[in-house]
């Protein structure tokens, strides 16, 4: 989680010049993913791991109370990883994007496979 909050804090802060306004919107914006990511490789391992129907259950419509629980849960566990003082850190690293790229394709093509997945592939 680390990479990727001081990839999307370097981005951010690049675009806007506002430290506090992209720290937090790099820490939400990886939480969001990785909700996301969670749900995708939810419903991938269906027929591989038994108890995953449980797991699914929490991103279920009546449900979505859970998976906002998740996303809490998530976000205080990235601001536990990511303090605000590794901003510092974050100004002396060279970055170049590409864990943040590929994560955020792979949590793409993870949130449109339930998607697309009955249209195209039954």
């Amino acid at each position: 989680m680390r990479p990727l909050t001081i990839e999307t804090y370097r981005l951010m802060y690049f675009v806007t010049g506002a430290q506090r306004f992209s720290y937090f919107f790099a820490v939400v914006f990886n939480t969001i993913l990785n909700v996301v990511f969670l749900k995708g490789i939810g419903l991938l391992l269906v027929g591989i791991v038994p108890f995953i129907e449980y797991f699914n259950l929490v991103f279920a419509l009546p449900h979505y109370i859970g998976m906002v629980g998740i996303g809490i849960i998530l976000y205080f566990v990235n601001l536990k990883v990511v303090p605000f003082h590794m901003l510092d850190y974050a100004n002396m690293v060279k970055t170049k994007y590409v864990k943040l790229i590929i994560y955020v394709v792979l949590c793409i093509v993870l949130f449109l496979y339930p998607i697309f997945i009955h249209r195209y592939f039954e």
